[in-house]
């Protein structure tokens, strides 16, 4: 039973990941509340590929250990969990070092061994959108970006980045069936599908509402709105001001 691979920094932290095998191969998660994130556990999200529809699937593990490990777990999923049982392909971001540059833990170091100059725009684009597709569900909104502890990456056409910041700004989910008919929720973004109308404003809740109700145009696509359910509407108040 191989243990899961960890950066120095990652196994100096009070946590290192498991050992069990189990572990990397039988504890994702199809879906995940916020009252199953016990005091003591930690949910990590990977980004997964299906390279045949160009989609990123985030796939979430809840570890036992504390917030301050999470960059610890996450760069040992990266590396070692392969996705193929699950009908994916692996992470794009698995080959980089993951340490916490601050105590509240929402700002994250990304230290690559090698440089990203050689990527193609459509892989820096596949790259910057698996960060956003894992780390927004961990309250990260920060990544600096380090080649050999020294600031600032090449990221082919994209240039010199030195930072990145994690956008919130999905609009829906819909379910997706792997080609192993595993169902996992995607992201509207992480699945290639409209996020913004015509003149480039992000969907209100309403349009974003109406758009899950429609399978899109791809088999490994579904509508996650229960079947027969209609959105005649919504109605909301705006917060109190205090």
């Amino acid at each position: 039973m191989n243990l899961p691979e960890t950066s120095e920094a990652a196994e100096s932290g009070e946590e290192t990941p498991p050992a069990e095998e189990e572990w990397i191969t039988n504890d994702y998660l199809r879906a995940l509340s916020a009252s199953e994130i016990a005091e003591d556990t930690v949910p990590v999200t990977i980004p997964l590929q299906d390279a045949e529809n160009g989609f990123t699937i985030p796939v979430t593990f809840l570890i036992e250990g504390s917030i301050e490990s999470a960059p610890s777990f996450f760069e040992a999923l990266n590396r070692n969990y392969p996705g193929d049982e699950i009908g994916l392909s692996g992470s794009l971001v698995q080959n980089i070092k993951w340490s916490s540059t601050d105590e509240a833990s929402d700002s994250w170091r990304a230290d690559f061994e090698e440089s990203q100059q050689s990527l193609s725009s459509a892989q820096g684009e596949g790259f910057l959108n698996s960060l956003e597709e894992s780390l927004r569900y961990t309250g990260v909104s920060e990544v600096l970006f380090t080649e050999n502890e020294e600031p600032g990456v090449e990221f082919g056409n994209y240039g010199l980045l030195e930072n990145y910041l994690v956008e919130g700004d999905n609009r829906g989910y819909f379910a997706y069936s792997s080609g192993r008919d595993v169902t996992l929720l995607v992201s509207a973004k992480g699945a290639g599908q409209p996020t913004a109308d015509d003149q480039g404003e992000l969907l209100s809740f309403e349009e974003t509402l109406q758009q899950m109700e429609t399978d899109p145009d791809n088999e490994a696509l579904e509508s996650p709105m229960p079947e027969g359910l209609d959105v005649a509407g919504v109605q909301g108040k705006e917060p109190m001001l205090s």
